[in-house]
């Protein structure tokens, strides 16, 4: 994609609020201090934002993008905050026949700098939760210690993780109460709380493979956007070889700096994706196992079916039924 058909957006990540505000203002749209909901020339736009009073933020945003988007997000000197952001490619609501790709769980330093590229003619999904250094210091045992250790010192870091079932299922619970004024200040905030409670098993569970990582913001974000590629399309294993002539890498360090990111070589993390897809399509579609599996580029049904047991411990007929 070349940089001029891209829309850009520069933003502060803790100040997400800020940047809704101004972003209405210059885009002519509907922002009322919780929520922007409008549509232009470039494409469509649904956010709820909230701010609490110990400065923690939720939000879920929406976006149908016409023309490729780069956000990018400027470092500061501000306060720490810490991010959770939680997204997916497509429509989330339990839907049959509607399609979804996870992008999993990714934590990190807010103040940070770095970019994201999302590819024109696409839906995005995401949920978000912004925790300032100052509640981590009052109330801190609501975090895993590892986090707390992170934002105590002076490092930038991210940190990736798969999205599971248990998170998914409350994600899906904001985004469905998010149009409700009424209810969804209180259930944004008591689902964040258990999804930080969530987190904070899975890194426990992880710890050994819990290394954030502090590289170079341009690795950073030629990652991120490795990522979104990836994900776009698991009917087509990736090849390498073409990513590192794409990305102007070395093997070796394109292998290096996705695993300093997502914890894995690049392959894993695409066949653990495609498979996650796999659970995700076959709990909340009602497409055949053999279309799922021809849609996802695996060689047959019989080889799904043994690659899915695998990881999960069950076959995928077992999950339908």
């Amino acid at each position: 994609m070349k940089n001029e058909e891209l829309i850009e957006f520069r933003l502060k990540d803790y100040d997400a609020i800020g940047f809704f505000k101004r972003t209405s203002k210059k885009r002519k749209g509907n922002w009322d201090g919780e929520a922007l909901n409008f549509t232009d020339q470039f494409g469509s736009y649904d956010i709820v934002s909230l701010k609490y009073p110990n400065g923690i933020n939720i939000g879920v945003t929406n976006l149908f993008i016409k023309r490729g988007i780069r956000f990018i997000n400027e470092s500061s000197d501000y306060e720490k905050y810490f991010a959770i952001r939680i997204g997916f490619h497509g429509g989330i609501s339990n839907v049959k026949n509607e399609i979804t790709n996870s992008e999993g769980i990714f934590m990190y330093d807010a103040t940070q700098s770095f970019e994201i590229i999302y590819a024109a003619e696409q839906q995005f999904k995401w949920f978000v939760i912004r925790i300032p250094y100052s509640f981590v210091v009052e109330w801190g045992d609501l975090l895993h210690p590892a986090i707390k250790e992170l934002m105590s010192n002076n490092l930038k870091w991210n940190y990736y993780s798969r999205l599971t079932p248990e998170i998914e299922s409350l994600v899906r619970d904001c985004f469905m109460i998010s149009k409700d004024v009424k209810q969804r200040r209180h259930l944004f905030y008591a689902r964040a709380f258990e999804i930080l409670g969530h987190i904070s098993n899975l890194i426990e569970k992880e710890k050994n493979s819990f290394i954030p990582t502090n590289i170079h913001k341009d690795d950073l974000s030629m990652m991120l956007q490795l990522k979104e590629e990836l994900l776009y399309d698991f009917a087509h294993s990736p090849e390498i070889e073409t990513l590192s002539k794409k990305y102007h890498m070395s093997i070796s360090k394109l292998q290096r700096s996705f695993k300093a990111v997502y914890g894995m070589p690049i392959l894993k993390f695409f066949n653990l994706h495609r498979l996650e897809e796999a659970h995700r399509q076959i709990k909340y579609s009602s497409k055949t196992l053999l279309e799922i599996s021809e849609n996802l580029g695996f060689n047959s049904l019989p080889h799904f079916s043994a690659a899915f047991k695998k990881h999960f411990g069950f076959p995928p007929i077992e999950l339908r039924s």
